[in-house]
């Protein structure tokens, strides 16, 4: 809700923030899942830790994914995980100003990429090559979102 803090976060809820002690560790990533009537498998995942400051985006099986998502490191990189993480910081950090235009424009990303999904392959199995570059171009704009925040 918009009077959620970080420091507030604990063991109860999907989406974990590390707040000290009793709760040290944040989400690593969340994914959904489901066949649906077609029968194809659907994917979304955030790639990211805290799925309520996440965009989800689908994610196709056999096909090659941007090296954003594939990479993270052990260290601060710019990895989608990585970014994301120090967008989240920043936000967190400044929450009064950031937080309410933050998930303003990360629901409505959100939403233009499901649309998007429902308008390029409603319920049949996307080709590989459509596929490939529908989850790039989300990747790119997810990208340039976090990057706002940096």
């Amino acid at each position: 809700d918009e009077n959620f803090t970080p420091g507030k976060a604990n063991t109860a809820d999907i989406c974990m923030h590390a707040t000290g002690l009793l709760n040290p560790s944040d989400t690593t990533g969340s994914m959904v899942a489901e066949t649906g009537p077609s029968g194809h498998p659907q994917v979304w995942v955030t790639g990211t830790s805290h799925p309520c400051m996440s965009v989800f985006f689908p994610v196709f099986f056999g096909m090659s994914h941007h090296s954003a998502l594939l990479e993270p490191t052990g260290k601060a990189d710019a990895s989608l995980w990585w970014t994301a993480k120090r967008a989240h910081q920043r936000v967190f950090k400044n929450a009064a100003q950031l937080m309410s235009a933050y998930k303003k424009k990360r629901a409505a990303l959100q939403k233009e990429i499901l649309a998007e999904y429902t308008e390029l392959f409603g319920t049949n199995a996307p080709d590989a090559v459509r596929a490939e570059q529908y989850s790039q171009s989300c990747m790119k704009r997810i990208m340039d979102f976090y990057g706002e925040y940096l």
